[in-house]
């Protein structure tokens, strides 16, 4: 783990801008997701739900949209259409959304938002879909910290890049912090320095010499 220094000081507490993954770096949610897409398999038997806490493992952050029907494919042998997929990440929005909003934060975020969102910007890039995280931002009093808010089906790297252009802010003076090899690349595709959220699930995750990993935000909070 690489500890609060001067470098990692100036690389999240001076950007300009950061960009925020949600699931495992705001809330403890990760978890919560992943049983939730083993709750669609349960009627297709402990042989289908192992293949999909593997293959779920292996997916790096990609949304449900694109994970859903990958998973009924390759571990229960069923092609879902496009009407029997959107059942599918409705079913499974109503089986995690209240879960979400109900588990931990991840220690420090929530104070890391509320002490700093007045002077540095903060814009929001989840696979959550986008209707979907409006409520869960609005119950847990978190919306007025982000100046954007961005959902699925929007790419992160889709988000960073337009938003760049958009805002003309040089990625030098952003951050995107993020917990999965997609907000990696979401980051370094647009030359923005990256801080990595450690966890259990990204073990294997490597990240340059100049970026960061933090395992919360404790060491940050009433540090500007």
């Amino acid at each position: 783990m690489v500890n609060v220094d001067k470098r990692s000081d100036k690389l999240l507490l001076n950007a300009k801008v950061v960009f925020w993954d949600f699931d495992g770096v705001i809330k403890e949610s990760v978890e919560v997701k992943a049983q939730a897409y083993l709750d669609l398999f349960t009627e297709f038997g402990s042989e289908i739900v192992d293949c999909v806490r593997d293959r779920h493992a292996k997916d790096g952050g990609a949304s449900r949209y694109k994970r859903i029907p990958l998973l009924f494919e390759k571990c229960a042998g069923i092609s879902l259409n496009e009407a029997e997929i959107a059942d599918k990440c409705e079913l499974y929005a109503s089986i995690v959304m209240q879960n979400v909003i109900d588990c931990s934060f991840i220690p420090g975020a929530e104070t890391y938002l509320a002490e700093n969102s007045n002077r540095q910007t903060f814009v929001l890039t989840t696979n959550t879909p986008k209707t979907e995280i409006d409520v869960i931002l609005d119950r847990l009093s978190l919306r007025s910290h982000f100046s954007e808010v961005y959902g699925a089906p929007i790419e992160k790297c889709t988000v960073v890049e337009e938003w760049l252009k958009t805002n003309m802010i040089p990625p030098e003076e952003c951050i995107f912090i993020g917990d999965s090899p997609i907000d990696q690349n979401a980051a370094k595709a647009n030359g923005v320095p990256f801080i990595l959220r450690r966890t259990s699930e990204n073990v294997d995750m490597s990240i340059d010499a100049a970026d960061m990993e933090i395992k919360d935000f404790t060491a940050f909070s009433n540090s500007t």
